[in-house]
This record gives C-alpha cells, sequence and structure tokens, in this order.
C-alpha cells in the first residue's frame, strides 16, 4: 500500500511537470519532436490501457496491474540517472509560494465549482475559480525574475 501511494505522489509531481521539463531539456526542433513524441505515448497509453487491464486482471488477477508497473518504474528511475541534459536555464529563477496558492485555489475553484454547477453556490465557485486562474501572474518572491501571463 505504502508504494502504491509513493507510487501516485510521484505520478502526480511529475504529471504537471512533464510538458515544461521537456520544453526547457530540448532546444529548437528537438523540442517539438520531444513534446509530439510524449503526447502520443500518453495518448497510447490512454488507448492500450483499459484493454490491457483487462487482460492482466481476467488472466492474472487485479494485483498483476501492480506487478506490471513495476519494470516501467525501475527504466524509468533508469531513465533518470542517465539523462545528460542540464537546466541551468532556471537557476536565478525562485519559486513563487503566493502565485502556487493562488494557482491552487483557483483549481480549486474550478474543479469544485464543476461538480457542483448544477447549483448557484457551483456557478460562483466555477466563475470565481476560472476568473482567478486566467489573472495568475507567476510573480517572484524577492529577487527573481516576472513572468507574466496577463
Amino acid at each position: 500500500m505504502a508504494s502504491r501511494i509513493l507510487q501516485a505522489l510521484g505520478g502526480s509531481m511529475i504529471f504537471g511537470n512533464v510538458y515544461s521539463l521537456i520544453a526547457s531539456a530540448f532546444p529548437g526542433k528537438e523540442k517539438a519532436w520531444a513534446l509530439s513524441l510524449t503526447v502520443a505515448v500518453a495518448y497510447i497509453g490512454l488507448s492500450i490501457g483499459p484493454v490491457l487491464g483487462g487482460f492482466l486482471t481476467g488472466f492474472f488477477g487485479w494485483r498483476s496491474i501492480f506487478f506490471f508497473s513495476i519494470p516501467f518504474g525501475i527504466a524509468a528511475i533508469i531513465a533518470v540517472f542517465e539523462l545528460k541534459r542540464e537546466w541551468t536555464e532556471a537557476e536565478q529563477d525562485r519559486f513563487s509560494i503566493s502565485s502556487t496558492v493562488v494557482f491552487a485555489l483557483a483549481l480549486i475553484g474550478i474543479i469544485y465549482g464543476f461538480s457542483e454547477i448544477t447549483s448557484n453556490t457551483g456557478i460562483i465557485v466555477f466563475i470565481g475559480g476560472s476568473v482567478g486562474g486566467c489573472n495568475i501572474r507567476l510573480a517572484p518572491e524577492e529577487g527573481g525574475k516576472s513572468i507574466d501571463r496577463s
């Protein structure tokens, strides 16, 4: 159970950042190729996953799904250590806590509001989250670079 929780935490941390990491690691035309490959692999996984999951659970039981993912996790760990590119362009950037809080609240508002969209409260929360998400300004804490999305 603990390893499954660890796997879910790692997956969630990677999911939101994968495209930014790929964009910063690959220059020019390589960037387009790497992003295209990432999207293609994601959709292949979404297409094959249910079929493969049904096959594994039908013939080997539901626990086989967890054992099936172990080699992929090991391969991912090895790939991380083999990665030769460095991301030095963001050395001077700082993490903005205020922007992170605004972004998190906007996402919570959008998700909760959308799940309760049939009520007035849901509509108001959804609109508030959407407005907050559209007006995010990634402002630095003291001394960093500013990235303005407005």
